[in-house]
């Protein structure tokens, strides 16, 4: 539980390093899992080895082939069928692989299957965690586009510190659920309750492996449809309250809700510099033009 809690609660003693693009995040990520001695967690919405994918694809594979868990978490709709050869790699090497919510295309036209899981996430022996919003994806390459002209603007972090420990029991919590709806759709229900003792077993046994440093105040905010559906928009209302200077934001998305439309004209108002740095390449009907309809909101403000 303390590790959950530290998961929305600012803390200090981080280290943060800034990660541009697919270039700075891929390097990073082959290096720590070259290092890694004992364990990785990867989840991403899309894992595609295209190009400079497949890099991270190897480096897991080699991780795995001398003996590193390597637990690898996809979605079912971010992600396409992955080619055989690759499948037949990882399950030489041994790379444990699990697809949250497996759906057709048909059943995206039922309300329930849109809960999806977007989340970029990868831990590597309980000390370093990458975050951010780039998947495994090359960002001169898109699946429904092909080659792009520009690469995609996107950022990730990599942390040391605290949080580490929290991002841990919330991969391994995600793991332990899908492994249990994997056994009971196949009903295996003695492996699915052995998996749930499993589960609340390490629950109490998670504790604050992190070692914690000097350094910057951090917090990671995990979403859900639950507990947590509008934790990720509390903090930016709190950070945009509270701003003095200026506010940057850099979405590849951005639908602002009314109290965050209504934040960022008042930060303008105090003399807050606003600035928005969003995606002018047209590429999803809905997303694109949903957008633009508050530009001019803003835009007034």
């Amino acid at each position: 539980m303390k590790a959950r809690r530290a998961l929305y609660a600012s803390q200090p003693g981080h280290e943060i390093v800034l990660l541009e693009g697919s270039r700075q995040y891929f390097d990073a990520l082959v290096k720590a899992f070259d290092e890694a001695r004992s364990e990785i967690w990867l989840e991403t919405y899309i894992f595609d080895v295209t190009a400079s994918g497949a890099d991270v694809a190897e480096a897991l594979v080699r991780a795995a082939r001398r003996g590193v868990a390597v637990r690898l978490v996809v979605d079912g709709v971010g992600t396409g069928s992955l080619p055989p050869a690759w499948l037949q790699s990882f399950d030489e090497a041994g790379v444990a692989w699990q697809v949250f919510s497996p759906t057709l295309t048909i059943e995206l036209l039922i309300p329930k299957r849109w809960r999806r899981m977007h989340r970029k996430l990868c831990l590597i022996d309980r000390r370093v965690l990458f975050c951010g919003g780039i998947n495994v994806l090359d960002d001169f390459y898109d699946p429904n586009h092909g080659t792009l002209a520009a690469p995609r603007f996107d950022f990730s972090v990599q942390v040391c510190g605290p949080l580490v420990e929290g991002a841990y029991g919330a991969m391994a919590h995600l793991w332990r659920q899908l492994a249990v709806m994997r056994q009971v759709k196949s009903r295996d229900f003695a492996a699915a309750v052995k998996s749930m003792r499993g589960s609340r077993q390490a629950a109490r046994a998670e504790g604050d492996g992190a070692i914690p440093i000097a350094g910057t105040r951090a917090a990671l905010l995990l979403r859900d449809n639950f507990r947590h559906r509008t934790v990720i928009e509390k903090a930016y209302l709190r950070a945009i309250g509270t701003a003095h200077r200026e506010v940057i934001i850099a979405n590849a998305y951005f639908l602002p809700g009314r109290k965050l439309r209504v934040a960022l004209a008042h930060a303008v108002r105090r003399g807050v510099k606003v600035q928005l740095l969003l995606q002018g390449r047209y590429e999803y009907f809905m997303q694109y033009h949903a957008a633009r309809t508050v530009y001019g909101i803003l835009l007034k403000a």
